[in-house]
């Protein structure tokens, strides 16, 4: 992505446009995130969750992130899970070692 040439990217969230300077390999991301997040916004717009458009904003953020949170969450335990399982079989290894007489 270093050697990539940024662009400009368009985009619109809440009804207010943004000029974005990112990588190519960013645009279907970043299109994609404003997609699901203007989708939560004029759904709590509509329900009238919110106290004002940047209240229903911030609602819609935090329901767009969760997920991403969940999946943080989800790699790190994956991974702890993983460090686990090697520290134990280090140490039924060792164990095995020990008992030989």
């Amino acid at each position: 992505m270093s050697e990539e040439k940024k662009i400009t990217a368009r985009v619109i969230v809440a009804d207010r446009p943004y000029v974005l300077s990112i990588f190519p390999s960013q645009e279907q991301a970043i299109r994609e995130a404003a997609k699901r997040l203007n989708a939560q916004y004029s759904g709590f717009r509509e329900q009238g969750i919110g106290q004002d458009e940047f209240g229903s904003l911030i609602m819609a953020a935090l329901q767009v992130t969760i997920p991403l949170i969940d999946a943080e969450l989800k790699d790190d335990r994956d991974r702890m899970i993983i460090s686990l399982q090697k520290i134990n079989k280090k140490v039924e290894e060792y164990i095995s070692i020990a008992e030989q007489p």
